[in-house]
């Protein structure tokens, strides 16, 4: 224990916290001790907030009104409504949450929505985009008209980063022509859209209105979903960023690609020459190998598999041989790594020896990688 009169430097109060970062009960006991440990753990335990119900959200807001200090230290803030009861006729979210917090949260720079069907005023696009600081926009499982979404996307006048999971298309758009929503100049870098069904209009599709924006030449990295449905759409925005594309994931609906007559021509990487990384689903998949011998970029330097593993004999019902073949050509000969991501219960040796027993020729030129997938997995 220090001396009486003592204290830490406040660079060691923020260091012990942050090993408390995951444990808010820690923090908030921590909290308690001492004044300077009240400091460091209110600003880790305000730098992620959740929000569940019009209750806690009040309470919310008159917390950040009475403490400037704490409004500094939000800097991601969830709307999580997937435990509310039929409450789509109130929309307190759309009431609240944009004429009063983009005056007080001034370095938030991720706003997330989560399971939110409401209609949207036209005034609210108008109050979001005070909110300067945000970055980063994800709409999960949220319900609306496609008017409302582009409008919610395009009110943001720094959004850079766009994360689209099972959007659902709900109302008709009840905005009047006259009424309808600014949009701010979209120049998005990251674009991660996890849905398969995305909302049309008489006009436009998502994907059109995306590429009628400044995104088509800021796009930098993109995660995306490929099925039978809207995938000329899909191939349209891949072609259309080009040579600026640097990062790219790609992901099948359910059991698409698994099969030969699945295998999709109009989906053509040869004109993505600025890839340098490249994340794909499990080889097992026949349309992986066809997108391979696309490749055209000199920049490429990794390609990455994804893979879900069962069982460990679930490593040998890939065509190795083939994926091996794809990978030496000339086109992917400056590859300086080949990652294997699995997720599943084994351990990390286990699968490494099987895979480095299918993939010898990659071992011994050094290429070969494997490691496990901790990142939340979308189901599809």
């Amino acid at each position: 224990m220090l001396p009486k009169g003592r204290e830490l430097p406040p660079e060691l109060d923020e260091y012990l916290m942050n090993f408390l970062a995951n444990d808010p009960g820690s923090l908030r006991a921590c909290a308690l001790t001492c004044r300077a440990w009240l400091v460091a753990s209110r600003e880790i335990l305000y730098q992620d907030v959740t929000i569940e119900n019009e209750q806690q959200f009040e309470r919310f807001e008159e917390t950040i009104t009475m403490s400037p200090y704490i409004q500094e230290c939000v800097r991601i803030l969830r709307i999580d409504r997937s435990r509310r009861k039929y409450e789509l006729n109130y929309s307190w979210v759309n009431n609240k949450l944009s004429p009063i917090l983009p005056k007080q949260l001034k370095k938030l720079h991720t706003l997330e929505l989560k399971h939110l069907e409401e209609r949207w005023k036209s005034n609210s696009f108008d109050n979001l985009s005070l909110f300067t600081s945000v970055t980063r926009l994800s709409l999960i499982s949220c319900g609306m008209s496609p008017t409302e979404l582009y409008g919610l996307i395009g009110a943001f006048p720094s959004l850079q980063h766009l994360y689209l999971e099972h959007f659902i298309e709900l109302f008709t758009d009840h905005l009047r022509s006259d009424a309808s929503p600014p949009r701010s100049p979209l120049r998005l870098t990251r674009l991660t859209i996890f849905a398969e069904d995305l909302p049309h209009t008489k006009d436009e599709d998502f994907f059109d209105w995306v590429l009628s924006t400044e995104t088509r030449h800021t796009l930098r990295d993109l995660k995306l979903v490929i099925g039978k449905r809207d995938i000329d759409q899909r191939a349209c925005l891949l072609k259309a960023v080009g040579s600026n594309l640097e990062h790219l994931e790609l992901k099948f609906v359910r059991r698409f690609g698994r099969y030969h007559e699945d295998v999709p021509d109009r989906i053509n990487l040869g004109a993505n020459t600025g890839l340098k990384s490249l994340i794909l689903p499990n080889p097992v998949h026949h349309v992986v190998c066809p997108l391979l011998s696309q490749l055209a970029s000199p920049e490429l330097q990794r390609v990455t598999f994804r893979i879900r593993l069962y069982e460990l004999k679930d490593i040998d019902k890939i065509d190795h041989k083939q994926v091996i073949r794809v990978l030496s050509e000339p086109n992917l000969e400056r590859i300086q790594e080949v990652c294997f991501l699995y997720a599943g219960r084994f351990a990390y040796e286990d699968v490494y020896w099987r895979l480095k027993e299918s993939y010898l020729e990659l071992e011994k030129n050094g290429v070969l990688c494997v490691r496990q997938d901790c990142e939340r997995r979308v189901a599809i």
